[in-house]
């Protein structure tokens, strides 16, 4: 199973429901309490500062306690992730941190395959880690390659890069993803990632072809490409029909 929700995601799912006659913390507070390495508590009342009055140093404290509390999780499973999830819907202005981006990156990617260790259940965590940083895509795919080939292939062509055709990983999910229905999104993408990469792959493909079932799904998905490119026999072309 993926880990419970850590604390501060816990603590801060709770402050959405505080009492207007709770003590409001400042902007000093929460400067005083970074200081202090007190990164969870500044983190929790860093929505006690109005939306207004939100700007660059409260982005800047905000950013420092929450890259602070991601730092004190485990990555071993899926807490590291979970937080990261609930401090991007809590504050999405911290995505306009770069070092707070730039840790988010670096632990979510840990945390993610630390989340694979313990549950195959991470997927959608992965595609929420991706949302708040685009550039992670291709990163995150080749962690989801052994585990979620349908997150894998949607992530490898969304963070695509022909000088990237070559990578092992890449190719890997794009040969699962062969193997899905033709009329599904992730054999879609997978023949997106097979055209665009067909220098680096067409052997791989030719090969699988030659050794797939009359019928098969991937025969399915790569004979109008191989037929284009007079690559069958006429033997392979009867399989075709």
């Amino acid at each position: 199973m993926v880990a419970k929700a850590p604390l501060v995601a816990l603590a801060l799912a709770a402050a959405t429901a505080a009492h207007a006659d709770d003590t409001r913390y400042t902007l000093a507070d929460l400067e005083s309490l970074v200081a202090n390495k007190a990164f969870q508590e500044a983190l929790v009342h860093a929505s006690d500062i109005p939306p207004t009055q939100r700007t660059q140093k409260w982005i800047d404290v905000t950013a420092t306690a929450a890259g602070g509390v991601i730092a004190s999780l485990t990555t071993d499973d899926g807490a590291t992730l979970i937080a990261i999830t609930e401090i991007d819907r809590r504050y999405p202005q911290l995505l306009k941190s770069a070092s707070y981006v730039k840790l988010r990156g670096e632990l979510g990617i840990k945390g993610l395959a630390g989340c694979f260790d313990v549950s195959r259940d991470c997927g959608e965590l992965a595609l929420k880690l991706v949302e708040g940083d685009a550039r992670l895509a291709f990163d995150v795919a080749k962690v989801c390659v052994a585990n979620d080939n349908v997150v894998a292939v949607a992530l490898f062509a969304r963070g695509f890069d022909t000088k990237l055709c070559k990578d092992e990983k890449l190719q890997r999910a794009m040969m699962a993803g062969l193997e899905f229905d033709r009329e599904s999104k992730t054999a879609g993408e997978a023949r997106t990632l097979m055209t665009k990469c067909w220098n680096a792959v067409e052997t791989k493909i030719v090969d699988e072809f030659g050794s797939a079932g009359k019928g098969s799904r991937f025969h399915k998905n790569t004979c109008d490409v191989l037929a284009a490119k007079k690559l069958l026999s006429a033997l392979q072309l009867k399989r075709c029909k």
